[in-house]
């Protein structure tokens, strides 16, 4: 992998799942994984605002990933409703959006988001 594809990053809008403040969650692409790496406040501008576009491959989770600035959730993960990003403590097996309300286990992974540089 060369230094360029080596530090790329996305940035997707999130939404913390206790504080529901908006946030903007990176994910750097590390050894062909897209992988969770920041999350930071947003203004709600610029996550409900922004334009997208869609990003196909492999998600996890960093592994220096310090956890959600607004809950300390150690993971996220995307709504089966409405597809949009939120932190998750991967303690609690079940998981309530903080966009839409749906709820439900958490399961399977995730193989494309809607990234907004």
């Amino acid at each position: 992998m060369t230094d360029a594809a080596r530090s790329r990053s996305l940035w997707v809008a999130m939404r913390c799942q206790r504080s529901r403040d908006d946030l903007i969650g990176r994910f750097d692409h590390i050894d062909g994984w897209w992988m969770l790496a920041s999350t930071d406040r947003a203004t709600s501008s610029w996550s409900n605002n922004a334009a997208g576009y869609g990003v196909v491959g492999d998600f996890g989770v960093y592994y220096r990933y310090p956890g959600c600035k607004g809950c300390g959730a150690d993971s996220w993960v995307r709504c089966g409703r409405c597809e949009r990003l939120s932190c998750w403590d991967t303690a609690a097996p079940a998981h309530t959006c903080p966009w839409c309300g749906n709820r439900g286990i958490v399961s399977g992974l995730v193989r494309s988001l809607t990234a907004v540089d």
